[in-house]
């Protein structure tokens, strides 16, 4: 049984319960699950700024589970469309990571060109950004923002699914998109209920998270890091720790 660790950047537990619950119900086979839910910054990660404070916040999360050892894992979750400090964590951690964006993307290319739905108007310009710096950057034809949060959708069911339906036809026809992402974990679920109703298929990024979790295990990152040794101030003890043991050969990190 694979066993996962989820880190949801965002202060909103229900948040995590709902990212729990949805990659249980995504998964075929037997897994278990740890989450950890963000003790610092926004409850929904919607700007530039909340966006910085996340990738921290990640980094703490995980920094606080080698703390207590838990360490155990076949797999990190970022539970952000947008991956927060994923590139750093992969870094860090010696254990596969991916992030709900980085899986669409790749559920997402088998298609061909895709487009994301999403909501917090603010994203465009950073998941365009996350596309480009993973390879995805001509593949990604267009990404939509709605004025509304996961959030919002969460709390509002019936009215979030008449604004992706009509997002997602619109960005298909103007883009003649091969398919499309439903973005955010707060959006988790929806691309199931819509499918029916939009001409393209629909991509949920919990969905993609789990499949690309579940794949056979990957090779371990055993590169040594080459940068200069670096001294990190007026940090907390767990993050000083985490960033010495990046910087040691594998061997000597997993003593």
């Amino acid at each position: 049984m694979k066993r996962f660790l989820v880190i949801n950047p965002n202060t909103t537990v229900e948040v995590t319960h709902l990212l729990k619950s949805s990659m249980l119900q995504f998964s075929s086979s037997l897994i278990e699950i740890e989450t950890v839910t963000a003790s610092f910054g926004a409850n929904y990660i919607a700007d530039e700024a909340s966006y910085v404070i996340a990738s921290y916040s990640v980094l703490d999360s995980w920094s606080q589970s080698l703390e207590s050892d838990r360490i155990d894992f076949d797999h990190i979750l970022i539970g952000c469309f947008g991956d927060p400090g994923l590139h750093a964590l992969k870094e860090c951690s010696r254990i596969p990571v991916t992030g709900l964006a980085h899986a669409s993307f790749l559920k997402a290319s088998q298609y061909g060109s895709f487009g994301v739905v999403t909501g917090g108007q603010k994203w465009g310009p950073m998941i365009e950004r996350l596309a480009g710096a993973l390879g995805f950057g001509n593949s990604l034809k267009v990404v939509t923002t709605l004025d509304e949060t996961g959030l919002f959708f969460m709390e509002n069911p019936q009215a979030g699914e008449e604004l992706l339906i009509h997002a997602c036809n619109k960005a298909i026809d103007e883009h003649r998109l091969e398919c499309v992402i439903i973005g955010g974990a707060g959006l988790t679920g929806f691309a199931q209920r819509i499918q029916s109703r939009v001409k393209a298929p629909l991509i949920d990024c919990v969905q993609a998270a789990i499949e690309v979790m579940c794949a056979p295990a990957q090779s371990m990152n055993t590169q040594d890091c080459i940068s200069a040794r670096l001294t990190l101030t007026n940090v907390t003890q767990s993050l000083q720790k985490l960033h010495t043991r990046s910087h040691k050969p594998i061997e000597e990190s997993l003593n």
